[in-house]
């Protein structure tokens, strides 16, 4: 009943010959009515939903990428759910719901039809989410206006309050043959138990905190206020197109090596960083994981 969400996005994009790519993009997640403004590809969401009043999720994000063929590229992208920009703590606040991704992809010239990729992701506690509100348009209901779909968010694969480290060395050794290699170290506060840290779960609300409010205002330290969970993710996999036919046949394996850390102080408690040490608790237990998945694509013709 309260999740009765329509989603639109807005882009703009600039390009320069191959060489510099631009996006500007608005979304907005709102309940659903029949509101022409969000349809219209020619108007601002930022500026229609000033004008309605403020009853949905606004959005905007900013990718930018500068490549050189054959050589690689680099790019960064920031999301930004919401953000308070007359507070100049930008990095602590969790008012400040983002999320950012930096990288570079690098041609091999060494190895044929090779790359190395490595990129940076960082989603801030809350970011995707939203409090539940009421609207016009729906009585007494408070409606959902999170990034999310059937539990699923619609931003990126991390939940809210993570980071991640990507290294992946992709090439093709043979003819219709491609593989690849890949590293990756996800990083989330525990969104359960004693040491659970706020704003960790795409359910998470975060109240407002208007002028004259009386609720202290929330801070996050990455790592430094409460339980986190440490993830090791080696997997290598392959795919072959096989000749004449529309079929793919692919196949990935791994392992997963996770552990907790944790603060000694109480968390999200203090308003303070405090240091971290690994943990092994049967609340947050160590364990090792294996991964694998074989499979076939068929193209229709």
């Amino acid at each position: 009943m309260s999740f009765q969400n329509a989603f639109s996005i807005n882009m703009l994009q600039f390009r320069y010959k191959n060489y510099l790519f631009l996006d500007f993009i608005e979304s907005v997640v709102w309940p659903k009515r029949f509101e022409l403004g969000y349809i219209s590809p020619i108007i601002s969401n930022f500026f229609y939903q000033n004008n309605i009043g403020d009853f949905d999720n606004m959005s905007v994000t900013l990718n930018l990428k500068a490549q050189y063929p054959g050589l690689g590229s680099l790019w960064f992208s920031i999301f930004i759910d919401e953000m308070d920009l007359t507070n100049p703590d930008w990095f602590t606040l969790d008012r400040q719901m983002y999320a950012v991704q930096a990288g570079i992809n690098l041609a091999l010239p060494f190895l044929s039809f090779s790359s190395l990729k490595i990129s940076y992701t960082r989603i801030k506690p809350y970011c995707y989410t939203h409090p539940r509100i009421y609207t016009p348009w729906h009585g007494d209901i408070r409606m959902e206006t999170a990034y999310v779909n059937n539990g699923t968010s619609l931003g990126h694969y991390l939940p809210p309050n993570s980071d991640e480290i990507l290294v992946r060395y992709a090439t093709l050794p043979v003819k219709n043959v491609s593989a690849h290699l890949q590293y990756q170290l996800i990083r989330h506060g525990a969104d359960y138990g004693s040491s659970a840290v706020d704003g960790s779960n795409l359910l998470s609300e975060l109240d407002y905190h208007g002028i004259g409010s009386k609720t202290p205002e929330l801070y996050s330290f990455f790592l430094q206020d409460g339980a986190y969970q440490w993830n090791h993710i080696i997997k290598a996999g392959a795919e072959w197109k096989l000749p004449g036919l529309p079929v793919t046949l692919y196949g990935e394996a791994g392992t997963v090596i996770s552990y907790f850390t944790n603060i000694s102080a109480p968390a999200n408690s203090t308003g303070k960083a405090h240091p971290y040490s690994r943990i092994n608790t049967p609340e947050y237990p160590e364990a090792t994981g294996f991964v694998a998945q074989i499979g076939l694509k068929v193209f229709s013709r």
